[in-house]
């Protein structure tokens, strides 16, 4: 997908920020055009499998709101999946988290496969990738 050029500098920077500001684990980042549906779930899926993801059904996607996925994504940049250790600094987690989400506008339609535990962490279900534990935010 060929970005605007102003679009493609914030989608690079913020990619490049995602991608090597995290302390531990493995950030994946990619940015493509689903078309004209925006509740299809079956364009994230295919856009997961070309990026070498496990399969999985496109329903284990959920929605979430704007709101949910810019706390969950903070949250997953900011702590460590199995242990919980700080992997991102707090305020450099939500900042990031709000730019992704800022890529999609204020009308931006997000999903996740992360279910939520009574413990208050998320983890994906079914995982993405061969990792113990995953969670993926999509829009």
């Amino acid at each position: 997908m060929t970005l605007p050029p102003a679009l493609e500098s914030h989608v690079h920077a913020l990619k490049e920020a995602l991608t090597t500001e995290r302390s531990g684990g493995e950030v994946f980042f990619s940015v493509t055009s689903l078309g004209s549906d925006v509740g299809d779930k079956k364009a994230l899926e295919e856009h997961a499998a070309a990026m070498n993801f496990g399969s999985w059904d496109s329903d284990a996607w959920r929605p979430l709101s704007r709101a949910e996925a810019e706390a969950l994504l903070g949250r997953v940049l900011h702590l460590d999946l199995a242990y919980q250790w700080e992997a991102m600094e707090h305020e450099r987690a939500r900042e990031l988290a709000a730019r992704f989400c800022d890529l999609f506008g204020p009308e931006g339609h997000f999903f996740s496969n992360a279910e939520k535990s009574n413990a208050g962490s998320d983890y994906g279900s079914p995982p993405l990738t061969g990792a113990t534990f995953d969670v993926g935010v999509g829009a």
